[in-house]
């Protein structure tokens, strides 16, 4: 049986929250982050993964206890991107917290940037063009 067409995609369903993954600048894991945003820590710190020295910004909220070889898969280390290992991490802790032993699922994941070491790369490949040219 077809479910009718809406505007609400889901009506009549009810969803839970059952389990929190974070990986930030404040720390790997829900509880490190939570316990260090209560008391009132900022995750800002100067970039060190890449050269500033020609940046108009030198902060960022770096995620800096993130191990990345920890968690790539043999198979897939060449093109396993940082911005991977940040989801693999947070969806790791999400499912623990759940206690998810199998059966269905749903999964919304976000991030504030995506693979940006690979997109400074990109970028710093174009030649800027500066108003005067």
């Amino acid at each position: 049986m077809t479910r009718p067409a809406t505007l609400d995609p889901m009506p009549n369903e009810r969803i839970a929250v059952t389990g929190v993954g974070i990986v930030s600048a404040l720390g790997v894991g829900a509880d490190a982050t939570f316990r260090r945003l209560m008391t009132g820590e900022r995750g800002f710190s100067p970039i060190q993964s890449f050269d500033t020295k020609d940046a108009r910004c030198r902060n960022a909220a770096n995620v800096a206890e993130l191990d990345v070889s920890a968690v790539e898969p043999r198979a897939e280390r060449e093109g396993f991107s940082r911005s991977d290992a940040l989801a693999v991490v947070s969806a790791r802790e999400a499912l623990s917290s759940a206690r998810f032993r199998g059966g269905r699922l749903g999964i919304a994941h976000a991030g504030t940037t995506g693979a940006m070491l690979e997109t400074e790369t990109d970028l710093s490949a174009l030649r800027v063009f500066d108003a005067g040219d």
